[in-house]
């Protein structure tokens, strides 16, 4: 079904910055936001997992890269990590968008044993 909703400039930009932020169009947020409603208030979300690659290493701390490897990896920044783990941080729908167009490995996360 097609309605039209007339929806004030500033508050339209705020939905799409937040539809972006979430990685989800305007549609998908406002069919969420009516959902939600509907059902008394409690927030749709869906279950996701997020698988992390992991690269063994035969020396833990020591992990030899061919140059390849290195070009054609993403080594993403804490933040980026703590985003896909925790799903209620402000911008885990983008970096989980993110890593779901990765192929295998193609993200590397690098920690210190000390």
């Amino acid at each position: 079904m097609r309605t039209t909703v007339d929806i004030p400039d500033p508050v339209y930009r705020r939905l799409k910055t937040a539809a972006a932020q979430r990685g989800c169009s305007v549609k998908e947020l406002v069919l969420r936001g009516v959902k939600a409603e509907l059902e008394g208030g409690k927030p749709v979300r869906k279950a996701q997992a997020v698988c992390l690659p992991i690269i063994d290493s035969k020396r833990p701390g020591w992990l030899r890269l061919t140059n390849r490897q290195i070009n054609e990896s993403y080594f993403p920044d804490v933040n980026v990590w703590l985003a896909l783990a925790y799903r209620g941080h402000l911008h885990h729908p983008t970096a989980s968008a993110w890593f779901e167009r990765l192929e295998a490995e193609e993200a590397i996360y690098c920690r210190s044993l000390n």
